[in-house]
């Protein structure tokens, strides 16, 4: 008998090459995708043994953290314009009250 770690596990590239899906040790599929902004990878379990529905709720996923990213990213963009804002604000009256 091979230990548990020779054995060889199923692993699928989903769209392209942006998510990886393998199976564990116990036939169980598992999602991966790497998150640039992030610099590291998201694994979630996909909670099924079936190869097609594995698929299908891994592009579903895929779509979800796009999109939860892409938003975090967006929203901290905006933040520092706000922040900026804010700053050139605050020196337009503490330059307007010492000029005087």
């Amino acid at each position: 008998m091979y230990p548990i770690n020779l054995i060889e596990s199923e692993r699928l590239e989903v769209l392209g090459g942006k998510v990886i899906i393998k199976q564990n040790k116990f036939d169980v599929w598992q999602f991966r995708m790497w998150i640039s902004s992030e610099k590291k990878y998201v694994e979630k379990t996909l909670r099924t043994k079936k190869k097609t529905d594995a698929v299908d709720l891994s592009e579903e996923l895929y779509i979800q953290l796009r999109n939860k990213y892409k938003n975090r990213k967006n929203n901290t963009l905006t933040n520092n314009k706000y922040f900026e804002g804010e700053l050139v604000r605050h020196w337009c009256l503490f330059s307007a009250n010492n000029a005087m």
